[in-house]
């Protein structure tokens, strides 16, 4: 696709000149910018319902890279000290192989950076008000990094 339109990936080229790629070709095709055999890692996007799911294939080398760059970013946010952390999801979205996908990656990736976490919704996705609010009270006293995804807030 990009040799047809006259792409040349050896030249350096400014970000605005690189083609953009529709996310539905994710969708439709494997994709792969490292040889399969190099594949250590498969993240899926959610899909909504009847809709197929976007896959990303990591070597490892692009997965050390996906990680030292999650850390440089959120870091310059959240300082170089961890904190006590609450998750909006249920802890159900990392036991679960067919929900494991980016979002739990995303939760995965981010939980470096807390120490202490809860989950605040169970596994019906109900929220859990009493441990949020003892969480709370027995960090008073700390920062709190609260992480979810938007459509889950």
């Amino acid at each position: 696709m990009l040799d047809a339109l006259g792409y040349k990936h050896k030249r350096q080229h400014h970000y605005s000149e690189i083609p953009f790629l529709p996310v539905r070709l994710f969708k439709m095709f494997d994709l792969y910018s490292v040889p399969k055999g190099d594949i250590v890692k498969t993240m899926t996007s959610s899909g909504t319902s009847g809709q197929n799911v976007s896959k990303i294939f990591l070597d490892k080398e692009t997965a050390l890279n996906q990680s030292k760059a999650l850390t440089k970013i959120v870091s310059t946010y959240l300082g170089s000290k961890r904190t006590p952390m609450i998750i909006i999801d249920s802890p159900a979205v990392l036991k679960n192989r067919k929900m494991f996908s980016a979002r739990g990656a995303g939760i995965l990736g981010f939980s470096i950076f807390g120490t202490k976490r809860i989950y605040a919704l169970d596994e019906n996705m109900e929220l859990k008000v009493d441990d949020i609010l003892a969480f709370m009270q027995q960090n008073e006293n700390n920062r709190i990094f609260i992480f979810g995804f938007t459509f889950m807030i």
